[in-house]
């Protein structure tokens, strides 16, 4: 069973890929353990934006008031293809908009397989992403074409080749899986059966009148 976070973790996942979100949820959740022995807790606190709420975010500093949040125009994040989050690490209900833990929680999501912000040359450490190896011009591409910008393997199921019954060498039950029934009919009947477990097959041989 996955486990379950706060309500706006949960919400900011529901944001995202179907396809990555059990990695986030991994690391939301170890990176939650690590935490709680210092008092704090750990929050997804943005998931997807939309290309409009991209270009208002990267307006702030530029061309509205308030102080650049991010060097990304719309189109240019991982925010904006579902693929990526921003965590606030909160001591009861005071957000911290800045921590030495930040930076001690990045290791954790690149355990998880996650990329982090932590590791660029503009230092983000609050912000994970889902790696595709894509660029950001085929992840738009894709989208455009709508072609999944994550690739998720179709698990291999093995149907197991049912049992077939045979009475002497005339085929007579097709799909037969209660062999323990099969033997005691037969056997009250006065017959014998003999199974080939490699073949799956029973072959009954009638009682000799």
């Amino acid at each position: 069973m996955s486990r379950t976070f706060d309500e706006r973790t949960e919400k900011t996942l529901a944001t995202l890929l179907p396809a990555v979100v059990p990695t986030f949820r991994q690391f939301l959740a170890a990176a939650v353990d690590e935490m709680r022995p210092h008092g704090l807790t750990v929050i997804a606190i943005s998931g997807h934006r939309s290309y409009a709420e991209q270009t208002a975010l990267y307006a702030k500093g530029r061309t509205a008031p308030g102080p650049k949040v991010t060097n990304a125009k719309a189109g240019q994040s991982n925010h904006n293809f579902a693929l990526a989050i921003d965590i606030g690490l909160f001591r009861g209900k005071a957000y911290l908009t800045e921590s030495p833990f930040y930076a001690k929680i990045g290791p954790i999501g690149e355990r998880a397989g996650l990329d982090w912000g932590g590791r660029w040359k503009s230092v983000d450490t609050p912000h994970y992403e889902y790696p595709t190896g894509l660029t950001m011009a085929q992840k738009r591409d894709r989208v455009a074409k709508g072609i999944p910008l994550v690739h998720v393997p179709v698990p291999v199921v093995t149907i197991p080749k049912v049992w077939t019954v045979e009475l002497d060498d005339e085929t007579i039950i097709q799909d037969c899986r209660d062999t323990p029934s099969v033997r005691a009919v037969v056997e009250a009947l006065g017959g014998t059966i003999e199974v080939r477990n490699a073949d799956k097959v029973i072959i009954i041989h009638p009682k000799k009148s």
